[in-house]
């Protein structure tokens, strides 16, 4: 793949769910049982209403996008147990 001009980085929009799908069903054809969340949930207020997903674009093709989802490490039942040890 050449790349003609600077990548562009920004949030996903509604507008990216079809490529978004399109990445994922390349991934599964190249690792077959690879676990793949719906394009749909990105968009969601768990991610932020897509604030939190971030899409790198060539022009106008996506190239990659990657979801960040925080967790606060003391509010998991795992953490509070281990301050117990």
């Amino acid at each position: 793949m050449v790349i003609d001009q600077p990548i562009s980085i920004r949030n996903i929009t509604p507008g990216d769910i079809p490529s978004v799908l399109a990445l994922q069903q390349k991934y599964e054809r190249a690792f077959p049982g690879g676990q793949i969340i719906l394009s749909e949930v990105y968009l969601s207020p768990a991610f932020h209403n897509g604030l939190d997903v971030f899409c790198a674009l060539d022009g106008n093709q996506l190239l990659a996008y990657a979801p960040v989802y925080l967790q606060v490490a003391g509010a998991s039942p795992a953490a509070s147990n281990a301050n117990q040890c």
